[in-house]
């Protein structure tokens, strides 16, 4: 009711922003997944081709008298060791990332107010995740070394 002036409702705009915002969240959360599910299998590929290349080292050390076991106890702190370097990256990155997701958030959705924390439940959660990926990656390779017989691995060392 004032002369010169105009008033605009933007309840509306929020709320497709947010309906918007949303949807991008469950595209970029499913990119995720399956950007963990490649991640896994490259691992998994990488560290059986590795593996594959050094039966005649563990047979060698198999036959100096390493345990099956002992053996398959350092390659799982091998695949612990992948599991928390990576860890450790994705907690710096995504630290280090929010400053410019946080730019453009302030400077390009005008109409969300976006709250900027990092969520530490979460990415104790996604290390979990992360290490017993790497352990499965490295031990499911790492069995099939042990199902090889020494005297096989070592025949044709001349």
């Amino acid at each position: 009711g004032v002369d010169g002036c105009s008033v605009i409702d933007y309840t509306e705009e929020i709320i497709r922003q947010k309906e918007y915002l949303e949807q991008t969240m469950i595209l970029v959360r499913i990119i995720v997944i399956l950007l963990l599910a490649i991640g896994f299998f490259n691992i998994l590929s990488t560290v059986n081709y590795i593996l594959m290349e050094k039966k005649k080292e563990f047979a060698v050390m198999r036959a100096m008298g390493i345990t099956d076991s002992r053996l398959m106890c350092t390659m799982a702190w091998e695949g612990v060791a992948y599991g928390s370097i990576i860890s450790i990256l994705m907690i710096i990155f995504t630290i280090v990332i929010q400053i410019p997701v946080k730019y453009f958030m302030d400077h390009g959705f005008v109409f969300i107010n976006a709250q900027y924390s990092f969520y530490w439940p979460l990415a104790i959660g996604v290390t979990g995740v992360n290490i017993l990926l790497s352990l499965i990656a490295v031990i499911l390779p790492a069995k099939r070394v042990l199902f090889h017989e020494i005297t096989e691995e070592l025949s044709d060392i001349g």
